[in-house]
């Protein structure tokens, strides 16, 4: 822990927790379903596993990969 400067109570120093500063995006999301066959669940399993992301990571990856190259 770090020393503030600033005395508490009975004159003691206060000692805090350095401060950390993290950059967070936040996402406003929608909730879809939707039925996969066999080998498409699979499929998506096993990049998920591969790139040691969800399975819903992976769902969002493509459908941005698709939109940019349709955009491109």
């Amino acid at each position: 822990m770090a020393r503030t400067g600033v005395e508490g109570m009975g004159g003691q120093p206060t000692l805090t927790s350095p401060s950390v500063v993290h950059n967070v995006t936040i996402m406003q999301g929608h909730r879809q379903s939707l039925t996969l066959t066999q080998p498409q669940r699979e499929f998506l399993a096993s990049e998920a596993a591969r790139l040691g992301v969800t399975v819903s990571e992976v769902m969002r990856r493509i459908v941005d990969q698709y939109r940019e190259e349709r955009n491109a």
